[in-house]
């Protein structure tokens, strides 16, 4: 963390919070952050805008961050194919091979009834 990120931390701990919030539970966890480590690009927005929200408590009359409703994009860069494929995948692997080869065979049942006009079964 930089300076200004400590400075922003610090001044967020004395802030009064909503029990159980969000920003809460950031904060408390950027305290114990590890000083050497930088911030995310997300963690980095999130901290400002937070440190604009409760700027009140703080004291301060900053001006709200340019970014405020727009978080940092993820950049996949240019693998999105691969990214899709491995979500894929990895969804599929929570299922048994038989259990996920039951639910297609129940869909393709379910659209040849669907095709053929008969109404569709509903299993107890």
């Amino acid at each position: 963390m930089n300076d200004e990120q400590m400075h922003m931390v610090k001044a967020l701990r004395k802030c009064q919070f909503m029990p159980g919030s969000f920003e809460k539970r950031f904060v408390a966890d950027m305290t114990y952050h590890d000083i050497a480590k930088s911030l995310t690009p997300r963690q980095d927005w999130f901290l400002r805008r937070t440190y604009w929200r409760y700027r009140k408590q703080i004291g301060h009359g900053g001006e709200k961050p340019d970014d405020y409703d727009s978080p940092p994009v993820k950049d996949h860069g240019d693998n999105l194919d691969e990214v899709a494929r491995d979500l894929r995948d990895g969804m599929a692997g929570y299922l048994r091979p038989s259990a996920l080869e039951k639910q297609e065979e129940k869909a393709r049942e379910r659209l040849a009834a669907w095709n053929a006009g008969q109404p569709r079964k509903v299993s107890p």
